[in-house]
């Protein structure tokens, strides 16, 4: 395998995306940033989340939904290692994450994603898994900036929705703007997708930051992509 990667967070200094790969797994973890502004020793919750799901898919050869359970354990042995109790409280305290994962099986490749850590393969056949929560409030701040100009308040704007959107919306089955995360707690099958791919030229992992899919498969192409945007 040709493998070729970056990383890099919206503030520097906090990088909320992680990922690794060995010689039969790739996988990319994006945590979800807290509203609440918690820190664990320097460290946000999503930071920490996001390394956990990456360790929990490399230790083991598992796909799908008992992949995910493995996940959720992980989280919550964290929460447990931190002594972290206030997840019991409400969906708004998880530590939670969207991730997907891609592993080998001889001459296929088993792919496991939960949330909108997109992938791409062959550079043609495209899984997004958009949230359609996420849909609404991007739309939300656009609708603001257009309206007034003010790019740095647009976030101020919808940072009710983003506050709210864990208690009614997180792991939510039946509501039109449920999600699906890993959280320590249970990820419903609904929102575990799975597939299995043959004949894989390319793969592409790819976070929610890339608004544009390149036509090119490089890290250059999609980093080009976003400075357009």
């Amino acid at each position: 395998m040709n493998i070729e990667t970056f990383t890099k967070g919206k503030v520097l200094e906090r990088n909320e995306d992680f990922f690794g790969y060995d010689n039969t797994t790739l996988v990319v973890a994006d945590g979800a940033t807290d509203k609440n502004k918690q820190s664990f020793d320097g460290s946000t919750g999503a930071e920490l989340v996001s390394k956990v799901v990456v360790k929990a898919c490399l230790e083991t050869l598992l796909n799908g939904v008992l992949l995910v359970e493995n996940i959720n354990e992980a989280i919550k042995e964290l929460y447990q290692q931190l002594k972290y109790t206030k997840y019991l409280d409400s969906l708004d305290n998880t530590f939670c994450a969207t991730f997907c994962c891609a592993r080998l099986r001889e001459n296929l490749l088993d792919i496991t994603q939960v949330g909108d850590v997109g992938f791409r393969i062959n550079g043609t056949e495209l899984f997004t898994n958009e949230m359609l929560i996420d849909k609404i409030t991007a739309a939300t701040r656009a609708m603001y900036i257009k309206e007034t100009g003010d790019i740095n308040g647009g976030r101020d704007v919808i940072m009710p929705l983003l506050k709210a959107q864990r208690d009614l919306y997180q792991n939510h089955t039946t509501h039109p703007l449920g999600y699906g995360v890993v959280d320590g707690i249970r990820t419903p099958e609904k929102f575990i997708k799975i597939y299995t791919k043959e004949d894989v030229r390319t793969l592409e992992l790819f976070t929610d930051g890339y608004p544009l899919v390149p036509s090119e498969v490089s890290v250059e192409a999609w980093e080009s992509a976003r400075q357009k945007v």
